[in-house]
């Protein structure tokens, strides 16, 4: 799968906002986007995978975050708690 042009940025978003979470650090690339450990403003000590998408969503998202949310009851699978949007450029 060929990366996109922006690949190197979208991994160094470390330190930045998005929405109410601070991104800590890049985690790993996946077919559907980026992910970060985050840590949400209002619950310090909190940490929470945060998946970035860029551009546009690929089709098969929302069965993929179907089948998360079935296994939330399972110990150490990562739990989903938002899904929102935000946009964050090149210049912050």
């Amino acid at each position: 799968m060929a990366r996109p042009k922006h690949d190197s940025w979208c991994r160094c978003l470390a330190g930045k906002m998005i929405d109410e979470y601070t991104l800590l650090d890049f985690v790993s690339a996946g077919r559907i986007g980026y992910v970060y450990r985050g840590q949400h403003e209002d619950f310090s000590g909190s940490r929470r995978a945060v998946k970035l998408i860029f551009d546009e969503l690929k089709g098969g998202w929302d069965v993929e975050l179907r089948k998360v949310m079935q296994l939330e009851l399972i110990d150490g699978v990562v739990h989903f708690h938002q899904l929102g949007s935000a946009s964050i450029t090149h210049d912050g």
